[in-house]
């Protein structure tokens, strides 16, 4: 009641408070207090077409994306691995690795490392491609479905303890084929199709983040060897 006189206000400020939590980050609530929150507004002020237009939290979160990489990762091992650690905690997730060269090999992880599969071999298997769509896609809430489509993969994620799924096939610069995958860690984690845009979108920057390390580490060593 000290919110708002009818329900139509009180809805408006209620979806106020999910827009800034959706902005913010999920696994959280927003208590509204006016003296913090009266100046958000759900929609621009500025009218294009005679049409009023959401504050859009998806863009919000592609800037939050963006910002970290170009803040944090500065072209160092150390600038890759602080900017992927504030992604996990950001997005909720247990891990993230990179696949890369042939036969996909393991080229970086982050989070609980422990029993990784040290090659994404299922690429290479007409029933591993098949999963993914044509953005280069996969994703999954849990592992279960796996059983009877591809059982060799499943006993492989079930044996690192992988229950939710993200993958990423990325096409780098100079032939390099990666895939990055975030994943969930035995327990359920649904991931809305916004979600999953976003993932799309960090994945493409950690892969080239990660590829660019090793071009770098690459020119280095064969100067080395030339000395």
């Amino acid at each position: 009641p000290k919110d708002a006189s009818d329900y139509e206000e009180l809805f408006k400020l209620a979806d106020k408070c999910l827009y800034l939590a959706k902005a913010k980050g999920k696994n959280r609530y927003i208590i509204y207090v006016e003296e913090k929150h009266k100046d958000f507004h759900l929609y621009s002020t500025e009218q294009k077409d005679s049409k009023v237009y959401p504050v859009n939290a998806y863009d919000a979160r592609c800037r939050q994306i963006v910002d970290t990489f170009n803040r944090m990762a500065g072209g160092t091992r150390e600038g890759l691995d602080n900017a992927v650690q504030y992604l996990m905690k950001s997005f909720d997730i247990d891990r993230i690795t990179v696949y890369g060269g042939d036969g996909y090999q393991l080229k970086y992880s982050m989070g609980d490392c422990g029993g990784l599969m040290q090659r994404a071999d299922y690429l290479e298997d007409e029933r591993g491609k098949a999963l993914f769509d044509e953005s280069g896609l996969y994703t999954q809430n849990q592992s279960l479905p796996l059983k009877e489509k591809f059982p060799e993969l499943y006993d492989k994620l079930k044996a690192q303890g992988t229950e939710g799924y993200h993958a990423t096939k990325i096409s780098g610069q100079d032939g390099c084929e990666m895939l990055v995958t975030f994943e969930i860690l035995r327990r359920f984690r649904k991931r809305s199709s916004n979600e999953r845009g976003l993932l799309y979108i960090t994945a493409q920057f950690i892969g080239k983040c990660w590829w660019e390390l090793e071009k770098t580490n690459n020119r280095s060593n064969d100067k080395g060897e030339k000395q």
